[in-house]
């Protein structure tokens, strides 16, 4: 590890990482402050009677469970689809830097230094990774902070790391899925549209097969499937398998990425 280019990576990638964490923060922030403002009571009845029940418990990513409860109302800013988009899109965006530089004509001088192209992405993935970890945790904790001062009653600190685990797992999936289209494409347009595509399938067939049997068998194929805050801050202890698989998961697309980009003719 040359921690010299480990902080270029992470003072090039950080502004956008900071941005992001703003952004989804803020988001959180207000959707809180709506619900004290509006109460437990009301709010539950605004968003859990009548027939979109299903769909928003498909929403909020908690399987068969009841829907109810402040749990409930976390999980939907967990799985809002604006911090779904910011989250995905920052991951995406990071993963494809390989295409873009094919793309923008500059590989050719990125894979000139005397390092090998497997040691310069792994220095690029360490620094997104570490990134990635911060925004996620910050996020997870930050929201309990804010509950608490708003005197609301949320779960206890270790649901709350749970659920931050689980989305930098996830957020590592998306990160290893675009690094491997990024190695793939001849250019970053064509990655980040073909991984906006991905995701944007993915993310439908999880929702869709929460409220609808028949692809309801389908959801085991989306990593949306397994990103579950709320079943994080029911029942974080259960989440074993979903981090195992979203964690498997980056790790099988990173190497393969690492694969291809190694015998990429540039």
């Amino acid at each position: 590890m040359s921690w010299r280019r480990f902080g270029f990576n992470l003072r090039r990638r950080g502004p956008g990482a900071a941005w992001t964490a703003l952004g989804i923060l803020g988001f959180g922030a207000l959707m809180l402050g709506a619900y004290e403002a509006v109460g437990p009571a009301a709010m539950d009845q605004l968003l859990m009677e009548g027939e979109g029940e299903g769909l928003l418990r498909a929403i909020a990513g908690g399987g068969g469970g009841a829907p109810g409860g402040f749990p409930a109302f976390l999980a939907l800013i967990w799985r809002h689809p604006l911090i779904l988009v910011v989250l995905v899109m920052y991951a995406a965006a990071a993963g494809t830097f390989v295409a873009r530089e094919v793309g923008d004509g500059t590989v050719d001088l990125l894979f000139s230094r005397p390092v090998s192209r497997i040691r310069l992405a792994l220095h690029d993935l360490a620094a997104v990774s570490t990134l990635l970890f911060g925004v996620t945790m910050l996020f997870s904790l930050t929201l309990r902070v804010i509950a608490v001062s708003l005197g609301l009653e949320p779960p206890g600190w270790s649901e709350f790391v749970v659920a931050g685990l689980l989305t930098f797992a996830f957020a590592m999936s998306i990160l290893g899925t675009s690094y491997l289209i990024g190695s793939l494409a001849r250019e970053g347009r064509q990655a980040l549209g073909l991984a906006g595509g991905l995701f944007a399938a993915l993310y439908a067939l999880d929702v869709v097969g929460g409220i609808w049997e028949v692809v309801e068998p389908y959801r085991v194929a989306s990593l949306f499937r397994y990103f579950a805050p709320l079943e994080a801050l029911a029942r974080g202890d259960e989440l074993g398998p979903n981090l195992a698989v979203l964690f498997g998961a980056a790790t099988a697309a990173f190497c393969l990425s690492l694969l291809a980009l190694e015998r990429r003719d540039l």
